[in-house]
């Protein structure tokens, strides 16, 4: 999906990244992703919990199973 540049950096490119599936955000479940992205952005104490928690949300917006 990503060239490889110096340092072993990606860079992503539209064309990829454009058909990356993504929530709609307009949902109470991408409203929910959004507020638990920016609480992990927010160098939160427990970066465990909102992981799990943003998967389990992720997987409920997309309807799989863990």
């Amino acid at each position: 999906f990503g060239n490889r540049l110096y340092a072993g950096r990606r860079r992503w490119i539209t064309q990829y990244v454009k058909h990356f599936p993504i929530p709609n955000p307009h949902t109470p479940i991408g409203q929910k992703i959004i507020a638990l992205a920016k609480e992990a952005g927010s160098h939160n104490d427990d970066p465990e919990r909102l992981q799990a928690q943003i998967d389990q949300a992720v997987h409920e917006a997309f309807g799989v199973k863990p």
